[in-house]
């Protein structure tokens, strides 16, 4: 009986918490059992809270604590990927005009492109920059030094 009692409690926290966070429970718990990722996790903070004893409203206020918080990290995550696609675009604009680059073969080509990446991981260098020393590096990895005079003319 005791069990019962308690999921009983814990269904009725669910429902509240989702309600004073407009939720709809229906919509909700249908997402949960086809296991989306934004119901799961909330239904984890929900859990977690409710066996922490946490009170309806102090659950309310983590649960809408905890959203910002995701979203300003996935924006933040967001925005840095873009910026860092557009730096890439660049570079590979450069890299595709450059004769030393388009000799490579495509094995090497994707080898250089990892360290492009790389580059612009470290978040160090223009994309000006980046695209300079790839250049080097491609002379330096990929070209003995004996054909390096015979591609120069």
């Amino acid at each position: 009986m005791e069990n019962v009692n308690e999921t009983t409690r814990q269904n009725q926290f669910i429902r509240t918490v989702l309600h004073g966070i407009d939720l709809d429970l229906d919509e909700f718990m249908s997402n949960l059992i086809h296991s989306q990722p934004y119901e799961n996790t909330m239904y984890a903070w929900i859990i977690n809270l409710y066996t922490k004893n946490v009170t309806v409203h102090d659950a309310i206020t983590e649960i809408h604590r905890k959203r910002i918080q995701s979203l300003e990290q996935f924006s933040a995550k967001s925005t840095s990927e873009q910026a860092i696609a557009k730096k890439y675009k660049k570079v590979m604009r450069i890299l595709d005009s450059n004769t030393r680059y388009q000799r490579l073969k495509h094995e090497q080509k994707i080898i250089t492109k990892v360290k492009v990446y790389a580059l612009l991981n470290t978040n160090l260098y223009t994309y000006n920059s980046i695209a300079a020393k790839i250049i080097k590096i491609i002379m330096n990895q990929f070209y003995d030094k004996k054909s390096i005079p015979q591609m120069l003319s």
